[in-house]
């Protein structure tokens, strides 16, 4: 298994490489910088992890199985409200921004409830559109809720990402209009965005009214996984240096020499 370390010369993640290593981890790590002691236990990347580009192809050329996202700016003193780890939260954030469909949990005492949204990501929110249902009068009595969206490539490639948030709706009153136009702006850019909420449903033994719902979902906490295929070895097409007998190469090959002897 391979994972790839962030925040790998910081004061949690240099402490973190050796622990790996010892527990049979092929570990990548990641710097800014090149390193000047480069541990043989240990395959070391530059790459600048705020520019998109650079993990994308990083993380081509890896393949990790697993991340150990530990990359932060702690200044002593700066680093509780630092306006650069708002960018880390945006780097880290980067792959929901190219996702569009996922499955909402939410819970109504001990029941959950799983039903397909259409959401866009910004600025740590996940913002959606409803109708009144179920999940809008269950997430009004408790707003906290999960959220899972996922990217299928194959069956051994794949990424999966689990939101835990909660639910803010954004109703329409005159002090709302800014939030529920921003939503609006963000949901209309892609196509469809507005079906799964005006699925016909029946709620209460009578079909729903279809009444518009905006609402966002503030991100508390975001884990995910990530399948990548192992490298495929080109077959080995080069000849044996040991003969297996009399069908091997070697026999093959002196064969019609020997035919030649004979003659």
């Amino acid at each position: 298994m391979r994972v790839f370390v962030t925040g790998a010369t910081g004061c949690i993640g240099r402490h973190a490489l050796p622990a790996l290593v010892d527990s049979g981890w092929h570990v990548h790590a990641v710097s800014s910088r090149e390193r000047s002691t480069p541990d043989p236990n240990v395959s070391w990347h530059r790459a600048n992890l705020l520019d998109r580009r650079d993990i994308q192809t990083l993380l081509r050329e890896v393949r990790p199985t697993h991340l150990l996202h530990l990359a932060w700016y702690v200044a002593p003193g700066k680093w509780a409200a630092a306006a650069e780890n708002f960018d880390w939260l945006q780097a880290s954030l980067d792959l929901l921004a190219g996702m569009r469909l996922g499955r909402l949990a939410c819970a109504q005492g001990a029941q959950p409830y799983v039903t397909p949204i259409y959401f866009v990501s910004h600025l740590g929110c996940l913002y959606g559109f409803s109708t009144l249902g179920q999940k809008i009068e269950w997430m009004r009595a408790n707003p906290l809720v999960c959220v899972e969206a996922d990217e299928l490539v194959s069956a051994q490639e794949w990424v999966s990402l689990v939101v835990l948030g909660r639910y803010e709706e954004l109703p329409d009153l005159p002090e709302w209009q800014s939030l529920r136009a921003l939503a609006h702006q963000l949901l209309k850019r892609y196509a469809g965005w507005w079906e799964p909420a005006y699925a016909r449903t029946i709620l209460h033994g009578t079909e729903r009214p279809l009444v518009p719902v905006f609402y966002r979902i503030h991100i508390h906490r975001m884990t995910g996984h990530r399948a990548t295929p192992e490298p495929v070895s080109p077959p080995d097409t080069r000849l044996p240096m040991t003969d297996p007998g009399e069908t091997g190469w070697l026999q093959r090959f002196l064969r019609p020499v020997r035919g030649t002897r004979k003659q």
